[in-house]
């Protein structure tokens, strides 16, 4: 039961009680190091998972959590944000959350998989909405500092109904549900009604960052939205 602290080469934690404690440091470090967060706070309750720094082998113990919230908004693994530019005029960049973690110096940070904008890549030879995004597999650190929103990044189709079922309660016209709801497991990233329309994204295609290509396949499957 020895686990290496990250940060602390040569300390290892080897019981119970020095890991809660080394735990209750950690949970408390944004207070004490006054450290940039945006207004977000950790949500939930979290867990000590080992994992490997980047493009390396060495291990490391990481406090993960699976939700987090600011001003009434949650956010989970699996939703998408916004995230800041350093350069104003630019629009935001789009990620999808796939792993919520703090560092051991209380730094809250998520782990993200970039979309990429059509508008930034070469060579795209097929038209493009203005709220298209292309799905990599493209993923990076980042500070939760950075997260100014919550976005959704829908399918296409998802996207059409949710226009047209709009415009329907816009127009006072009797909802015509063609596609019967057999399953809950989108309800999560469907925006509501009331969501700006600036927040609302759909992709349905994949982006090869490695190759700088797009993929000729379509993306249809919501699973990997």
């Amino acid at each position: 039961y020895q686990r290496r602290v990250r940060g602390m080469p040569s300390k290892i934690v080897n019981s119970p009680n020095s890991l809660k404690a080394h735990e209750a440091r950690i949970v408390a470090g944004v207070e004490k190091m006054n450290v940039k967060t945006n207004g977000w706070n950790w949500k939930g309750t979290h867990v000590w998972t080992c994992s490997f720094f980047r493009d390396s082998n060495i291990k490391t113990t990481r406090l993960y959590f699976g939700a987090m919230e600011r001003d009434g908004v949650e956010l989970r693994v699996g939703d998408s944000v916004a995230l800041q530019t350093s350069d104003l005029d630019k629009k935001p960049f789009v990620g999808k959350i796939i792993a919520m973690w703090q560092e051991n110096l209380g730094e809250m940070m998520v782990t993200l998989c970039w979309f990429y904008r059509p508008s930034d890549l070469e060579n795209i030879k097929t038209p493009y909405g203005s709220h298209e995004l292309y799905l990599s597999k493209h993923t990076d650190d980042n500070s939760v500092a950075t997260i100014q929103n919550k976005v959704y990044v829908l399918s296409f189709p998802e996207y059409c109904r949710f226009y047209a079922h709009r415009a329907q309660t816009e127009r006072n016209v009797r909802q015509c549900l063609v596609v019967p709801n057999v399953s809950k497991w989108r309800d999560q990233v469907i925006p509501s009604a009331a969501a700006q329309c600036e927040s609302i994204y759909f992709c349905r295609g994949v982006y090869d960052f490695r190759l700088k290509r797009t993929l000729k396949q379509q993306l249809y499957y919501t699973k990997y939205l």
